[in-house]
């Protein structure tokens, strides 16, 4: 990423623009990538967009995102677009998203993928999903947040693909999932509009 480790600082990642990126992983373990910034638990970022962006892991990646591979602690992600790109990883601990991979306790909002394709081969019992913008959201909530005419897959056996999130943990509020494929090509996988698995049926969401 262009930024592989954001862990240890609290300024703001902002008014960034990629064209055309690529990011190719042969291995990935446990470690994460994505256009901007590999991981991150302190940054603000906000006002990104990138279009025709590639990124992809050849093995496993434990968070794979358009912009963000992991995020925690008190980072920010918003007002970002990723558009027309393409973010996929085919290992059984994948965790994809086309914004962020791994969604830990960071808030998230208005984030956008427009008319790109997620694509993972993460299982759930590996804490693996795949999601048009988080892979994994386990403790912040993703609001106010779009995905529109893209292809969400999760490809494995016991694979979890969502509109907004693979794995889910908390309430998703406001978001709109419009004209969108989101699939399971696998025995025993999941698939859903909002989340493909809920790990927290307690929860209430509303969404459009």
């Amino acid at each position: 990423g262009w930024i592989g480790n954001a862990s240890y600082t609290s300024n703001t990642i902002s008014n960034i623009a990629f064209i055309n990126p690529s990011l190719n992983l042969s291995s990935g373990g446990w470690g994460s990538a994505s256009g901007i910034v590999a991981a991150n638990t302190q940054e603000a970022i906000n006002n990104v967009f990138i279009s025709g962006a590639t990124l992809s892991c050849l093995s496993t990646c434990e968070g794979l995102g358009g912009v963000v591979g992991n995020t925690a602690g008190s980072g920010h992600l918003s007002n970002i677009y990723f558009v027309n790109g393409a973010v996929s990883a085919v290992g059984p601990r994948s965790i994809v998203g086309g914004i962020v991979g791994l969604l830990q306790s960071s808030k998230a909002t208005n984030l956008n993928v427009i008319n790109s394709t997620v694509s993972g081969g993460g299982i759930i019992s590996n804490n693996g999903g795949t999601g048009g913008i988080s892979g994994f959201s386990f403790s912040e909530r993703i609001t106010n947040s779009t995905v529109s005419g893209s292809t969400i897959t999760a490809t494995a056996v016991d694979g979890a693909a969502g509109g907004v999130t693979g794995l889910n943990y908390n309430p998703i509020y406001g978001n709109n999932i419009t004209n969108s494929t989101i699939r399971a090509t696998s025995i025993n996988a999941y698939a859903g509009g909002l989340y493909g698995y809920e790990l927290n049926p307690s929860n209430i969401h509303s969404n459009t």
